[in-house]
């Protein structure tokens, strides 16, 4: 569960996000959530705003790393009903 002081720093973060996005004209809508894991959240939340596609970049770890740290990415793709663009 998130804290308070996460909760105003991601609300911090996803204003400057928007004020990006509505320079570029891009819309955009802030959604701060609490997922039992990353990707489920990325999963669900595109779900919820009927997006017809996740676009996520990926730290393209290889071998054991891979392994160890797992790929968020990865998970995604796998989980997503949305198609999945990764980007690496």
């Amino acid at each position: 569960m998130l804290g308070k002081r996460n909760r105003d720093t991601a609300r911090k973060y996803l204003a400057a996000i928007g004020r990006e996005a509505q320079r570029a004209g891009v819309a955009f809508e802030a959604l701060i959530d609490e997922p039992r894991t990353p990707y489920e959240g990325i999963a669900a939340a595109a779900r919820r705003r009927k997006c017809d596609l996740i676009f996520m970049a990926s730290h393209g770890h290889r071998g054991l790393a891979r392994l160890m740290l797992g790929s968020v990415a990865d998970k995604v793709v796998q989980s997503s009903r949305v198609p999945v663009l990764v980007y690496r």
